[in-house]
């Protein structure tokens, strides 16, 4: 089947088509499967889930929810636990996560593959790892928080970043607020063993 969304304000046009699904649902108070693909934007699309009983999820409850989504060249996962998800405010998740873009993304010949996992929820602390491919040399990220929604609403809280790459590693432990912009209070390092190297690096 063939789905279009049009945003008369803007004009805009989205389209859904070829649209295939095999769904799995013997009643409400059963759990939940989905497994289809489709076209977006004139890429192929490959959806999976899996959820607890489908009358909680709607209701509120915490419920688990395991999904997948892959369009080439991007593929995003996330297992876990989902509670409010049909709340004004959002939904409230924690699980682990993973997002992995490879390398010539949007027809950036420098930049890729990308690579990020991770785990906690918007309700939790939230610790990410990945890494980041520029210019051949490889970044890692390390990202820890404290309250996520915390952070969010713009109260103060816990923050350490870790940057690690050939030419130049960075750190960061402290806290931070966004409200309304980011302000941070903490203690920082930073190593750039040769400006020669880091400017290489940098491309220029």
């Amino acid at each position: 089947g063939t789905v279009t969304f049009l945003d008369r304000q803007s004009g805009m046009r989205q389209e859904l088509s070829a649209i295939t699904a095999s769904v799995s649902l013997p009643d409400m108070n059963s759990p939940f499967a989905l497994d289809g693909v489709l076209v977006w934007n004139e890429q192929t699309v490959t959806l999976k889930a899996e959820t607890g009983p489908l009358a909680g999820l709607i209701a509120g409850d915490n419920t688990p929810v395991d999904m997948s989504v892959s369009a080439q060249p991007v593929a995003f996962s996330f297992a876990g636990n989902v509670e409010n998800a049909t709340a004004p405010a959002g939904p409230k998740a924690a699980g682990s996560f993973s997002l992995d873009v490879p390398a010539d993304f949007a027809g950036q010949p420098d930049v890729g593959p990308i690579k990020f996992s991770g785990s906690g929820g918007t309700t939790e602390t939230l610790d990410v790892d990945g890494s980041i491919v520029f210019n051949a040399e490889t970044i890692n990220l390390a990202v820890k928080t404290g309250n996520l929604n915390t952070l969010l609403a713009g109260e103060r809280s816990p923050l350490s970043i870790d940057v690690k790459s050939s030419p130049v590693t960075f750190a960061y432990e402290g806290t931070a607020v966004n409200a309304p912009t980011i302000l941070a209070d903490g203690t920082i390092n930073l190593d750039i063993p040769s400006l020669r190297g880091l400017a290489a690096w940098a491309g220029s």
